[in-house]
């Protein structure tokens, strides 16, 4: 008979409270990746630019020029791993967000007809998914970002002496991970 109360309790309201909490911390780890994605976005694309550059100087089959090549194709597996991380993160926020509005209301006024443990489950389970993907692209492919910039900031120095960018400093972290299991329910 639970279905027909309209008291929120307190362990809900708290569980409900947590909730937002989790959700607040995923869409801040959502920007961070798209900051990261940004990030190597402009990278990738200053690589390619230096690379015209050097090419217009001297014979790309060197071992600069090969650097370069290795630092983009790099860039362009974290772009492809990536958007699809960032792809299934934008769905998730959107049903756990319905979820959680959900699991604040009373039983009475929900329009889900979930059970408030499969609620409080499938928030614990969506979160721990979207922090797994996250954790796993960046012990996938920070490492070899970090490098290819780093041959990025290399190359420019080559090429442009005191007037090049360094930007191996402007990194985005990815966070790696989150506390979900509190939930009382």
């Amino acid at each position: 008979m639970d279905w027909f109360n309209t008291r929120t309790t307190a362990n809900r309201a708290t569980d409900a409270e947590r909730m937002k909490a989790v959700m607040v911390s995923l869409k801040e780890f959502k920007c961070t990746l798209t900051e990261a994605n940004k990030f190597v976005m402009g990278q990738k694309n200053r690589a390619e630019q230096l690379a015209v550059q050097f090419s217009a100087i001297d014979s790309a089959s060197n071992s600069t020029g090969q650097s370069l090549q290795h630092a983009i194709d790099d860039l362009a597996h974290f772009e492809r791993d990536s958007r699809s991380v960032n792809d299934n993160f934008s769905q998730r926020l959107v049903t756990l967000e319905l979820i959680i509005k959900q699991y604040a209301l009373p039983p009475g006024q929900r329009i889900m007809s979930m059970r408030e443990s499969d609620m409080a489950d499938s928030v614990i389970e969506s979160a721990a998914e979207i922090m797994g993907a996250l954790s796993e692209l960046k012990i996938e492919h920070m490492s070899g970002v970090s490098a290819a910039v780093t041959r990025i900031d290399l190359t420019d120095f080559e090429l442009n002496g005191p007037l090049c960018t360094s930007a191996i400093h402007l990194l985005p972290d990815l966070p790696g991970s989150i506390e979900v299991n509190w939930l009382q329910s």
